[in-house]
């Protein structure tokens, strides 16, 4: 699960996740997985000692650098081993997921991807969750509410970023606001800019 914040990407993943889950049963047909009919289990791994408790969800390891400098051998010991000479054809396997939510954002998470899986990178099914806009901003402004702004309205919160997105274009009127008008943090542009669907996936789709 590739995104995007505040879409559900946190629902999908605790409902994948869990065993017998009947919506998980709804998820395989409303998403059409080929692969999921083939699927024992989803699992999301193990949390090393001294990583916070979200990375059972979200890894971050093609998003940032200072993960992404720990090497594919770090990313993978998060996940049980696949079986030596690989799944057999008609077996029912068990798929480990990675719902990082920021790394459709980040434009250099799909070459790293591609980098780090080379030609196995083809077999990995990507989820894109996406939700009017407009809602999505509301919610990320109460997540953020909830430590860092303070008595500051909503409107207040979006006017800022259209402020910021406006001084971007200004400076750099050839540029899109994605992902150049991004300033990576969540208290400027990034709320409204993240909401930008169609430049993000049309960035992936380079790859993919």
């Amino acid at each position: 699960i590739i995104g995007c914040m505040k879409c559900g990407t946190s629902t999908a993943w605790y409902e994948i996740t869990r065993p017998l889950s009947r919506i998980l049963q709804n998820l395989r047909i409303s998403l059409r997985y080929e692969i999921t009919e083939r699927v024992k289990a989803v699992t999301y791994g193990q949390v090393f000692g001294g990583e916070f408790w979200f990375t059972k969800k979200e890894k971050h390891f093609f998003d940032r650098d200072e993960t992404y400098k720990k090497k594919m051998g770090w990313y993978v010991k998060h996940f049980p081993a696949c079986p030596k000479g690989g799944a057999q054809p008609d077996a029912r396997g068990q798929v480990a997921i990675d719902a990082t939510q920021g790394y459709v954002k980040t434009p250099s998470s799909p070459g790293r991807i591609l980098e780090s899986y080379g030609e196995a990178a083809r077999k990995i099914a990507f989820v894109f969750f996406v939700r009017n806009p407009t809602d999505r901003s509301w919610s990320h402004y109460f997540h953020k509410k909830k430590c860092c702004l303070g008595e500051k309205t909503f409107e207040q919160w979006v006017d800022e970023q259209l402020e910021a997105c406006a001084a971007c274009r200004l400076a750099r009127p050839d540029a899109p606001l994605w992902p150049d008008c991004d300033p990576k943090t969540d208290d400027n542009a990034n709320a409204l800019v993240t909401g930008l669907y169609v430049q993000q996936l049309r960035h992936w789709l380079r790859y993919f």
